[in-house]
């Protein structure tokens, strides 16, 4: 949604490549969940339910990489860990900057993410196919239970 920045009130301009955390969640397993602005964009600011980190630039990390890093198995499992709560878990900003992650070298970290990346798109296209057959199916049920449609069979074959 769109929010009314007044004139001398300080926010935090986001742009290409910054990595975002949630700050808290209900489950101790989306507590710190990320995401990486991949486009460019205009008059975008940081809200209060997230903080926010920025490339200085991109010789270490790619924002494609990081994208996959971030939400990998191994990555979450050690974002996670710092959650603290019991009802609600929260991060520290301060605890997430002092993890550690093997980062291969750029050349590679463009491979993967062309390759991640690819996969992510082709699991979405099937997704949706699943989706839209799972549809046209409960339709055809709905039909054949109703009488609107009648199923023939081939004598010869039984």
């Amino acid at each position: 949604d769109y929010v009314q920045v007044n004139e001398g009130e300080r926010q935090s301009a986001v742009k290409f490549g910054d990595i975002f955390f949630t700050t808290s969640s209900e489950i101790i397993d989306e507590v710190g969940m990320s995401s990486v602005l991949l486009d460019e964009a205009e008059t975008l600011y940081l809200n209060s339910f997230c903080f926010g980190f920025r490339l200085n630039d991109f010789e270490v990390l790619t924002p494609q990489f990081a994208e996959h890093l971030l939400r990998s198995e191994s990555s979450r499992r050690k974002i996670s860990k710092l959650g603290q709560g019991a009802t609600r878990y929260n991060l520290s900003k301060k605890q997430l900057t002092n993890l550690e992650f093997e980062i291969p070298p750029i050349n590679e970290q463009i491979k993967i993410a062309s390759v991640l990346s690819n996969a992510d798109t082709i699991i979405g296209q099937v997704s949706k196919q699943i989706t839209r057959l799972k549809s046209e199916k409960k339709a055809l049920m709905q039909q054949l239970l109703t009488g609107k449609r009648r199923v023939k069979i081939d004598e010869d074959a039984a």
